[in-house]
């Protein structure tokens, strides 16, 4: 695709790269000027001939804002019978199968087709009425797209087969139904060049992209896929949400979903506890390697430094995990930030942290550091467990996997400071206070070894125990 894409678009600038050899060639014909009129005189032309080349290459490299993923009749997927269908695709076996739909959105934030969401959205409804869902939300960052092939999509495919495989596992042993497990992924313009060296130049336009395309069609979806969540089953097994936003896709989730999550902190009143625990969004909310600036999230950090004290049963509702590792947000983030701040204004600012201690900070320190690398922000360590070996996946739900997630429920409860999770280990640094439902988690190299490579078991499993205890859902029967 690229490669037709280049020569198609090479030819644009051929004849250009022509005339500018055939003026040199004259040049060196009629060679009557000394070197340094000759500068002077053509100069100028050979520069604009160069400009004009650069430019031609570089726009012929760029990627097209299409969808990649058309519309399609409902057929064989095995789920009901909407009537127009969608860009909706059954996969895996029996024992991890699962449901893939996309939805895309352009440069503008604005649905390819409508018909696209609505037609998957009627999937999910109906699915979530009978049998009960598990949807998982996955929204890609920079240089990626919806194109078959790429490799988020495969990760994102693997973590679904897993889930699956998890799901019915946990079902034989609580001896009900299954959920069905679907996966939506949010597909944008992440790559805009083709050429690598030159496609990194493109921080700065895709990272306002992202914020752009949040603030329409992709809060729409998400809201309305909430709406399908909070649907009552006939199978009694509550309908499950959870996103999962990685580098800049994390920037659209949290520009997307922040004014929302906001309103909800700040309705928050702890004497109403039975019904007023903060509330996130859908079931959790993971942001991993996030790109965006730590100085997002200061009214976050005010407003529950503010709160001070939570509900007894109040559990986590959001979670930020980064790599020690990952240099494009530790290193390139900073200067990309640097670079397109250089004419802002900022003071110093008194900020409570989260166990009510003041603290001092430059307003510019957090615009140009990533919130997975600003070491106020920490309230917790993810650690490889070195002395656990790892089991296959029909061994997770041993007796020792449910005394697990007994204790990481009954943990949190009563403020504990260590908890080992088989593979992990999981430690609240001395800024967590008491239940705080938001977590920036620091997470060492031997989980997430870099920027990209995100989905490893450890992962997997930490994430889905923070989903389960946040649910108060029994995973397991009663001992």
């Amino acid at each position: 695709m690229t490669r037709k894409l280049l020569q198609k678009h090479s030819k644009a600038f051929i004849p250009a790269h022509n005339s500018f050899v055939e003026n040199i060639k004259k040049l060196q014909r009629n060679m009557n000027y000394g070197n340094d009129t000759l500068t002077i005189l053509y100069a100028p032309k050979i520069i604009l001939l160069l400009a004009v080349i650069t430019i031609s290459v570089i726009l012929s490299s760029c990627t097209e804002n299409i969808a990649y993923r058309q519309i399609k009749l409902a057929q064989n997927t095995g789920l009901t019978d909407c009537a127009f269908g969608s860009a909706f695709q059954n996969k895996g076996e029996k024992g991890n199968d699962y449901y893939l739909g996309f939805v895309e959105v352009d440069d503008q934030g604005v649905f390819f087709s409508r018909d696209q969401f609505n037609n998957l959205a009627c999937e999910l409804t109906k699915v979530a009425e009978s049998s009960g869902v598990l949807i998982s939300v996955f929204v890609h960052g920079w240089h990626h797209n919806a194109a078959p092939g790429d490799k988020n999509i495969e990760k994102f495919e693997q973590s679904l087969a897993t889930l699956s495989q998890l799901e019915h596992l946990f079902a034989k042993e609580k001896d009900v139904f299954p959920r069905k497990t679907i996966g939506i992924y949010v597909g944008w313009r992440g790559e805009s060049l083709y050429w690598p060296l030159i496609s990194n130049l493109t921080f700065w336009e895709r990272k306002n992209t992202a914020e752009e395309i949040a603030r329409r069609s992709v809060s729409e979806a998400l809201l309305r896929l909430e709406n399908i969540r909070n649907i009552q089953p006939l199978s009694l097994q509550p309908n499950r949400l959870f996103i999962v936003g990685h580098s800049f896709g994390a920037d659209v989730v949290y520009n997307a979903l922040s004014p929302i999550m906001l309103e909800r902190l700040v309705n928050y009143e702890k004497r109403v506890c039975d019904s007023g625990m903060i509330k996130g969004f859908g079931d959790f909310v993971f942001l991993i390697n996030p790109a965006f600036e730590s100085l997002q999230y200061i009214n976050f950090m005010g407003l529950l430094s503010e709160k001070n004290s939570y509900c007894p049963n109040q559990f986590p509702v959001f979670a930020i995990l980064t790599s020690l590792q990952d240099e494009a947000t530790k290193f390139a983030f900073p200067l990309g930030r640097k670079l397109s701040t250089l004419f802002e204004t900022y003071r110093d600012i008194k900020i409570e942290g989260q166990n009510g201690e003041k603290i001092i900070v430059n307003q510019r320190t957090l615009d140009t550091t990533a919130i997975g690398h600003e070491e106020i922000l920490f309230t917790h360590e993810l650690k490889n467990n070195g002395a656990f070996k790892p089991t296959t996946p029909e061994e997770k739900l041993t007796e020792n996997e449910c005394d697990i997630m007994r204790d990481l429920r009954n943990g949190w409860m009563t403020e504990q400071k260590k908890y080992v999770l088989n593979d992990v280990v999981f430690t609240p640094t001395s800024q967590h206070h008491l239940k705080n439902p938001y977590l920036v988690i620091r997470v060492d190299e031997e989980i997430i070894p870099d920027h990209n490579d995100i989905y490893s078991n450890q992962v997997l499993n930490f994430m889905r125990r923070l989903v389960v205890i946040s649910t108060h859902e029994e995973v397991c029967a009663d001992p």
